[in-house]
């Protein structure tokens, strides 16, 4: 009964986390895809556009310092929800109200603060329910969610802008969209097995074993033998790399292809999917590459 239960739950995580991280993604999408159009019609310059971009890393930061300081005994459930939602009813604002480029950038720096906990909440809730040598997929499923959505939010926004003749009525719809994807991940998402085999003794006592010893790793493994780790700075500096190729490609391409390539702005706008279906591939391939070393290496200790 308890593994039955144990199983439905997972399964309907792999869709919580998917569903809810594209979301995220859609409504980020927004800004990216409209660049074109916010200078057009608010009259910002290309510098406004950095500053506004640089808004939502800032926000996005902050959101990681905050993570880490959350006491344990908040659900990670509730955190990945409101992600979710506060994402959404930003979106709402900046579509239903005019905006100086002063509170629109606080308002995506808000929202960058919001997007900045899905990511982390879903990686905590993987370790806490699947095994580490399906880690690895679970992950990669999300992430699948996160560039289907990026890929698809060009042609989506561009027919919808289209068909309701403006960039904030997308912004609303999105909005709206997030905020009722919210209440669908609150409903089939808990942050770990001890949420739902509460009642049931020894499934509760075998995640209570499994979080002790995670528990005396935690302890174990301080700040600073962290912080001295060459390979924890080489993944620094290749998520830093990462990071900024992948700006530069989502944030700046159309605006280079339309003025100095000449493109037509229909164009430009869809060449920003073609990104994001690269990491379809790479996001499936990285996660059961990953599982696969794992049990490759379970299997060699085992020995």
């Amino acid at each position: 009964m308890a593994n039955d239960r144990t199983k439905l739950w997972k399964r309907l995580l792999v869709a919580s986390f998917f569903v809810g991280f594209a979301s995220c993604l859609f409504t980020r999408k927004t800004f990216a895809v409209f660049i074109p159009l916010l200078i057009h019609d608010l009259q910002w310059r290309e510098s406004n556009i950095g500053a506004i971009s640089s808004s939502f890393v800032i926000g996005f930061a902050l959101s990681q310092v905050a993570l880490s300081t959350l006491p344990n005994r908040i659900s990670l459930r509730w955190v990945y929800t409101v992600c979710v939602l506060g994402s959404g009813l930003i979106n709402i604002l900046l579509g239903l109200f005019h905006h100086s480029l002063l509170s629109f950038g606080a308002l995506w720096l808000v929202n960058g603060f919001f997007q900045g906990f899905a990511w982390p909440s879903i990686v905590r809730m993987t370790t806490a329910w699947y095994s580490a040598d399906e880690r690895g997929k679970i992950l990669g499923i999300a992430g699948v969610g996160g560039n289907l959505a990026g890929m698809m939010a060009p042609a989506v926004f561009q027919f919808l802008a289209i068909w309701f003749r403006g960039w904030r009525q997308v912004f609303v719809i999105t909005g709206v969209c997030s905020v009722v994807i919210s209440g669908i991940v609150a409903v089939i998402t808990r942050g770990s097995p001890a949420e739902v085999l509460k009642n049931v003794s020894n499934d509760a006592h075998a995640h209570k074993k499994e979080q002790s010893k995670l528990s005396e790793t935690t302890k174990r493994t301080s700040m600073k033998t962290v912080f001295t780790s060459g390979l924890f700075w080489v993944m620094c500096l290749s998520h830093l790399l990462c990071n900024f190729a992948k700006c530069v490609l989502c944030d700046w391409t159309q605006l280079y292809l339309i003025q100095d390539k000449k493109w037509d702005q229909e164009q430009a706008i869809l060449t920003l999917g073609a990104y994001e279906l690269g990491g379809v591939v790479g996001c499936l391939l990285v996660g059961f590459l990953a599982d696969c070393l794992m049990k490759r290496v379970d299997d060699m200790l085992n020995l």
